[in-house]
């Protein structure tokens, strides 16, 4: 078992960290970690969270409202994928799942961002969103190597999400969230 998850879990985040050969890997890294984390929070929480905030909106407006425009602006995945010549109904599935998990992420960078007014922190919370990517599932298929694991894994996982969304509210509200 220790070997089954150091191949499915530890592996693949190590070599995250590792230089990869491949010119196009090396771009589509440095786009991901890098390119995509300082424009979209330059956009998205620098210029747009303000101007939101001087529209009169609470902060509560604001941290959703700024997240639905950055899942809306990752759209353009779907125009891709069609021309790619993925099936419709897979677009419009993946689309939708990516609007929710991009408005998500927004929602606590926006939160990060009016608790700490820092652009840098939020930056390098974006790269390392990106880095990791999502929470892989893998091992509830019956052919995968954790599939014994899969209860301890699942609990493990949910545990780490409420773990994580209790110490996010620990820290309290803005005092400008105006509820």
């Amino acid at each position: 078992p220790l070997r089954n998850f150091y191949d499915a879990i530890v592996e693949p985040v190590r070599s995250l960290f590792r230089p990869r050969i491949d010119s196009h890997q090396k771009w589509i890294q440095w786009r991901n970690l890098v390119v995509a984390p300082v424009t979209e929070e330059v956009a998205f929480r620098a210029c747009m969270v303000p101007i939101l905030e001087s529209t009169g909106m609470n902060a509560l407006c604001v941290s959703l409202t700024a997240p639905l425009l950055f899942g809306f602006a990752h759209l353009h995945h779907a125009w891709l994928n069609l021309r790619q010549g993925h099936r419709f109904g897979n677009v419009i599935l993946v689309t939708t799942f990516q609007l929710v998990y991009t408005s998500i992420f927004g929602a606590y960078v926006s939160y990060a961002y009016l608790r700490t007014r820092s652009l840098c922190a939020v930056i390098l919370c974006h790269s390392f969103c990106n880095a990791m990517g999502l929470p892989s599932i893998s091992f509830l298929k019956k052919d995968s190597p954790l599939y014994k694991q899969r209860r301890s894994l699942l609990f493990a996982l949910f545990a780490g999400l409420i773990g994580f969304l209790l110490g996010l509210f620990s820290f309290g509200l803005p005092s400008a969230w105006n509820l």
